[in-house]
């Protein structure tokens, strides 16, 4: 019995589609950070040293959400894909980073997060964002266009390898994107604690009130 139900399983499992691994081959450069938080390189395969690269799935909004809280990477609809570290192997600030992942949502469009203040192998080992983080978002504008040549920034089919480009007007070799598209700017959000509303302000003064009132009767 229990041979006729291992059978069984597998069958069952060879009768599932195979689901391919999809390569993206990403030269994007300049990706920089701010002063005080300037991007961590390591050119070495797989650039685990190295700031960490998320390569992001737009989702249903098919828009980009950059307001992050503490121990977040995305929010929104935004999902990740793959992550990867930067390197300078494509120039100054240039890096070539490969990815690979499987997804069923081919003709999504893509993006690009790095955190210049994280790297590869922290994101592996479990780190998580913290207030006051700096990170850079980049899709192209209409998202899922091609404006650097390359392949369109939508996921391909099961199988398919791409290649994306992200060149900005300051990079060695030039580009369409402004110097601002390839920067750090954004903050993971610091959590204050909620203000007090207007009525709960004037309630607790009411409170205030008859509190004095009934002491100076008592005394």
């Amino acid at each position: 019995m229990q041979k006729y139900l291992t059978l069984l399983a597998l069958a069952a499992w060879l009768a599932l589609p195979a689901r391919a691994s999809i390569t993206v081959n990403l030269d994007a450069g300049e990706l920089t950070g701010p002063i005080n938080a300037p991007m961590q390189v390591d050119d070495n395969a797989p650039s685990s040293g190295g700031s960490l690269l998320l390569l992001l799935n737009l989702g249903a909004s098919n828009t980009i959400d950059n307001t992050i809280t503490p121990g977040s990477f995305v929010s929104g609809t935004n999902i990740i894909l793959a992550a990867g570290g930067f390197n300078n192997n494509g120039g100054t600030n240039e890096t070539l980073t490969t990815f690979n992942f499987t997804s069923s949502s081919a003709g999504s469009d893509l993006a690009l997060r790095w955190f210049p203040q994280l790297t590869l192998a922290q994101y592996q080992t479990g780190s998580l964002t913290l207030a006051g983080d700096y990170f850079g978002t980049y899709t192209p504008n209409p998202t899922g266009s091609a404006p650097d040549g390359g392949n369109n920034w939508i996921i391909p089919a099961d199988g398919s390898t791409i290649n994306l480009d992200l060149f900005t007007t300051n990079s060695d070799g030039g580009g369409t994107q402004s110097a601002a598209a390839g920067s750090a700017p954004f903050l993971v959000e610091i959590q204050n604690a909620p203000e007090p509303s207007v009525s709960g302000l004037f309630a607790l003064g009411l409170l205030v009130l008859f509190w004095l009132a009934r002491h100076r009767k008592i005394n």
